[in-house]
């Protein structure tokens, strides 16, 4: 162990540096309420292993293994900061594994750069903060390809059986695993000799057996943010492979703009990087392995997922991407290295991303619309309960504003969400009539409880009798303004913001 970590103590560093450094960036900017997608991860962890697969089932159209692994890590803890520290970990994690590739490989310039790209990839920037499986994405995707180069090298069954692993793990981490798969088999198919490649094809298909239930789990889920893609949503996703762009934050482009004193400035420097970032694409395609880098872990998965949008369902996210993000910034890094320039400029390149990417991040970071526009709910009933003997409170709308509600005005560690319920959708409905009542029990498809209680507060995910009895002075139901609520209530409004509407009733009204 002691030789092993003298061995790698660089690296060790680096990666206690960057983690502590996206901790610190945690800390600073983030002073928001989970909401949304986060919540869901949140939630999920407030089980046993047993109830998080559980939970994974009935309320997530995600495989649970990503929920297992934060539940290891919610071990310790289950704040916030916590919790959204967990993608600080495999973000500094992903960096860590990319300079170790590319410095093996390719000396001490290429992995400065390249690392520096993974670091701060806009996208995966994003994510390093939140509470989703998106950087778990891409430290595997990392970790197939740098296999798959061993593979090349030294053509060692065991590292088939890592790959094996891996792509299990990739299939039961999220809804396409087996697409982002899929890239990584065309990737290996084209890089490998010829007689490489006969177990490569066994050895994937038997990996894609392992997936038929999650295929299965999804098809009868339906996935309502996702896009059927137009250029401009394309355009963006380029963009925003390596230089963070201002394009879809009006208000951040403007504050940045104050900064340097014109707008214009700022969004030249961003073009000049985006005309480079082509260039660099340009040079890199007259190598056989980048061209093949582009071809599978760019152009492909564009074709692949704009096809399926079209032909099968909606599945266009820019976030779908974040897995070939590693794998991309690593070729950008190695091929800016290569060219025959000044490590000075080279450097002062990156230096130049770095430094826009982290500026974006940073303004984006102070401006979550629905996450602050949900710390107004809070505030305000929180002022509420101030003031009232008991009240209760309805989120009947959409189960992560429920989950929110509990975590904020009751504590952290609320109750266990297999208990308490939202009620059972229409489809999950149908599921229950048709299963065994030993599959309704351990599904727990019959909820204990629709509602939390305390003192001075009862939150409910549905109207129930409980509200009405004489102990509640006051009732408010909070909805969520999307364009599928059409509930209308007969209580009078109270508040509303740019996410949620309040409404409200004395109980003596």
């Amino acid at each position: 162990m002691n030789s092993w970590m003298l061995r790698h103590r660089f690296g060790i560093l680096l990666f206690l540096l960057l983690f502590a450094g996206n901790s610190l960036w945690l800390y600073s900017t983030r002073s928001i309420p989970i909401t949304d997608d986060d919540i869901w991860g949140a939630t999920a962890v407030l089980g046993t292993p047993i109830e998080v697969v559980i939970f994974t089932l009935r309320w997530d159209l995600h495989p649970p293994l990503y929920y297992l692994l934060l539940d290891c890590w919610a071990i310790f803890g289950k704040s916030d900061l916590w919790l959204s520290m967990s993608s600080c970990f495999i973000h500094a994690l992903i960096s860590t594994v990319a300079f170790n590739y590319v410095y093996r490989r390719h000396g001490a310039v290429a992995a400065l750069c390249s690392t520096a790209l993974v670091f701060c990839s806009p996208l995966l920037l994003e994510q390093s903060v939140k509470i989703r499986m998106y950087p778990f994405l891409a430290l595997l995707s990392l970790c197939i390809f740098y296999l798959i180069e061993k593979y090349k090298e030294a053509d060692k069954k065991s590292l088939l059986v890592s790959i094996a692993a891996l792509g299990v793990a990739l299939i039961y981490s999220h809804a396409i695993g087996v697409i982002l798969l899929f890239f990584h088999f065309c990737y290996g198919f084209l890089s490998l000799q010829a007689r490489q490649r006969r177990v490569w094809i066994v050895m994937h298909m038997l990996v894609a057996l392992t997936a038929l239930p999650v295929i299965a789990n999804s098809m009868i889920r339906k996935l309502g943010h996702a896009l059927t893609p137009a250029a401009a949503q394309i355009w963006q996703l380029f963009q925003d492979l390596l230089v963070g762009t201002a394009t879809n934050h009006s208000a951040t482009t403007q504050q940045l703009g104050a900064t340097f004193n014109s707008t214009n400035l700022l969004e030249f420097v961003i073009a000049l990087l985006l005309v480079l970032q082509c260039l660099l694409m340009l040079y890199a395609s007259r190598d056989k392995t980048t061209r093949n880098i582009l071809l599978c872990y760019l152009v492909l998965p564009v074709l692949v997922f704009v096809l399926l949008s079209y032909i099968v369902k909606p599945l266009w996210l820019e976030r779908n991407f974040i897995f070939a993000l590693p794998i991309l910034s690593i070729m950008f890094g190695i091929c800016l290295a290569k060219m025959p320039t000044p490590n000075w400029l080279k450097l002062t390149l990156v230096f130049a991303i770095v430094g826009i990417n982290l500026s974006q991040s940073a303004m984006q970071n102070r401006r979550h619309p629905t996450e602050n526009s949900f710390a107004q709910v809070i505030e305000f009933l929180q002022n509420e309960k101030q003031t009232k003997a008991k009240i209760c409170v309805v989120a009947p709308n959409h189960v992560s504003t429920f989950w929110s509600l509990q975590r904020y005005l009751m504590h952290t560690e609320w109750g266990n969400p297999t208990d308490i319920q939202p009620p059972l959708g229409e489809r999950w409905l149908q599921i229950r009539e048709q299963l065994p009542e030993s599959l309704v029990k351990l599904l727990k498809l019959r909820a204990p409880s629709h509602f939390s209680e305390s003192t001075d507060l009862v939150i409910a995910s549905t109207t129930v009798e409980r509200c009405q009895l004489a102990d509640i002075t006051s009732r408010y139901l909070v909805i969520e303004t999307r364009p599928f609520d059409t509930l209308n209530p007969a209580y009078p409004l109270i508040f509303a913001n740019d996410h949620y509407q309040i409404f409200g009733q004395e109980q003596n009204q």
